[in-house]
């Protein structure tokens, strides 16, 4: 009783002071101290100095370095689990809505209140995959173990107990779908949301793609299984090339004739309801385009399949 009253008085002192603390920062911040731009392209390091600039171009505030710092980079690592993930080319984050930054010092990366003027975490590595996300959030790990953090409302979405965390293409109009996650622990692949373990039961083999019907996992690449969530296996004895989860489809590369075949299936129980030959190529990819599933090989469009 004595314990659950102490907290209940710590609770509603935090409640009363944490916003009279955070007033009494931001007005320091805004009265007590002088900052000096001395960064005239606004640069976001620059002398090993990370400066924080507000939406309008004011600087709000900076961050003397004590190791080298630098813009973050994320550390992605999915393809030697033969994962089928999207890298974009939007710039990796930096200032979050001018209350928090990532910023890189030395060999770690630094999640920074820019309000209270203090490191707020840090991680040994972060993963976001630059491109825009359906619920903003950045894969982190530290010490060995990866775990979700929403950058919307800076809390712990997947906790950090997990030896691998991914999201393989579920790129929709430029927009990665971050709602479910492919997770490793202890040897045992599975597909999670909310904390909820969707799979009937893990998989040992790498998981490196799915959608809200089927799971597809690969043994390094060289042969593939295809199973539903509740572990129910299809097209066994179908020769897979390449697996692909595009939507709501299921894409499969295979070589049953000489040269490589797409077949693409909506139900696995059913026969495919749309095949092409195609041509020699070095490099294949597919995004999801609407009702459409665009076809690039070697990175020109050869062909945008109409589904429906």
């Amino acid at each position: 009783m004595k314990d659950k009253k102490t907290l209940y008085t710590i609770i509603v002192l935090l409640v009363i002071f944490l916003p009279l603390g955070l007033y009494g920062t931001i007005k320091h911040l805004k009265e007590g101290n002088v900052l000096i731009d001395d960064n005239p392209n606004k640069e976001y390091v620059l002398n090993n100095k990370v400066y924080f600039y507000d939406d309008l171009g004011n600087l709000v505030n900076t961050y003397e370095c004590q190791k080298t710092c630098s813009k973050i980079t994320p550390t992605i690592i999915d393809g030697g689990y033969n994962i089928n993930y999207y890298e974009g080319d939007e710039e990796v984050l930096t200032d979050l809505k001018n209350n928090y930054a990532f910023f890189k010092e030395g060999d770690k990366t630094i999640l920074y209140s820019i309000v209270l003027g203090k490191k707020f975490l840090e991680f040994d590595s972060i993963k976001t995959y630059n491109v825009k996300h359906s619920n903003p959030i950045a894969i982190l790990q530290s010490n060995n173990l990866y775990g979700v953090f929403s950058i919307s409302n800076m809390q712990v979405l997947v906790p950090y107990e997990y030896d691998f965390i991914s999201i393989p293409n579920r790129v929709k109009d430029g927009v990665l779908d971050t709602s479910r996650f492919i997770v490793l622990k202890n040897n045992d692949w599975s597909v999670i949301e909310d904390n909820e373990v969707l799979n009937k039961s893990p998989f040992k083999s790498p998981i490196v793609d799915f959608n809200d019907n089927y799971i597809v996992t690969s043994d390094g690449g060289t042969y593939y299984n295809i199973y539903d969530y509740n572990n129910n296996t299809y097209l066994e004895s179908l020769s897979k090339k390449k697996v692909y989860c595009i939507g709501n489809y299921v894409v499969i590369i295979s070589n049953i004739e000489a040269n490589d075949q797409v077949l693409i299936y909506d139900n696995l129980e059913n026969e495919a309801i749309y095949n092409l030959d195609l041509p020699e190529y070095t490099e294949i990819r597919f995004e999801d385009n609407n009702e459409n599933i665009d076809l690039y090989l070697d990175n020109n469009l050869y062909q945008s399949i109409v589904l429906k």
